[in-house]
């Protein structure tokens, strides 16, 4: 995969695959970026939580181009996404014409105020209509807030958080909220399978799974 670079920080974009449990073939990829070049910051996750919304914009739009330079395209790949991005009309307009495979967004951050979530629900509607393009939720768990997000955004898969693979109550009680919303488990990835135990506490499950356990990104 190809690399950005933006005010002295090099982005390296990986992949993750995504597999279907049963058959244990992969059905897709998640793009991931990689930060190789620090400055001030210590911490990944402090650098990603400091990036301006250009940055991001530039970051998505360079991942879609470096996706569609490979030669072998998979069902889908999945890039990660803000829902004010969603919301961006000259934004998501150019992602979704540039984009020649078959692309998920995965909402990570709901960076938005609750009255902005009827426009929300209208552009992703329209995203679908015009694209074909999925709407994934990122990071799962079976809190209040998104439950009543689950029941209320025309989302096509919902990841659930690598928490939940932890607690066996958690994940019972997270595939409850799902089937109570009319998500089947086809359309559930549970992140974090790391090893053998956690991938057989799946079985009988018709879900996706993700994790280092099959594959780190790379």
């Amino acid at each position: 995969m190809h690399q950005f670079t933006t005010n002295e920080v090099t982005f390296r974009f990986l992949l993750q695959p995504i597999i279907e449990i049963e058959s244990t073939n992969v059905i897709g990829y998640e793009c991931l970026s990689d930060v190789s070049v620090l400055t001030s910051h210590s911490k990944k996750d402090d650098f990603f939580e400091s990036i301006s919304k250009e940055t991001i914009k530039s970051l998505i739009l360079s991942q879609i181009k470096s996706i569609n330079s490979l030669i072998s395209i998979p069902e889908f790949f999945s890039v990660n996404i803000p829902a004010s991005l969603i919301i961006d009309l000259s934004f998501i307009k150019s992602a979704l014409s540039l984009a020649n495979f078959n692309l998920a967004f995965e909402i990570t951050e709901f960076d938005i105020s609750k009255s902005q979530l009827p426009f929300l629900r209208n552009m992703m509607r329209f995203a679908k209509r015009c694209s074909g393009v999925k709407f994934w939720l990122d990071d799962f768990i079976p809190n209040n807030n998104l439950i009543e997000l689950i029941n209320y955004l025309p989302l096509d898969v919902i990841k659930f958080d690598k928490s939940v693979i932890r607690s066996q109550g958690l994940l019972s009680t997270s595939l409850s909220a799902c089937e109570k919303a009319g998500i089947s488990c086809d359309k559930i990835i549970i992140e974090g399978v790391e090893n053998k135990q956690q991938r057989q506490s799946l079985n009988g499950f018709n879900c996706a799974i993700q994790g280092y356990y099959y594959a780190y990104p790379e």
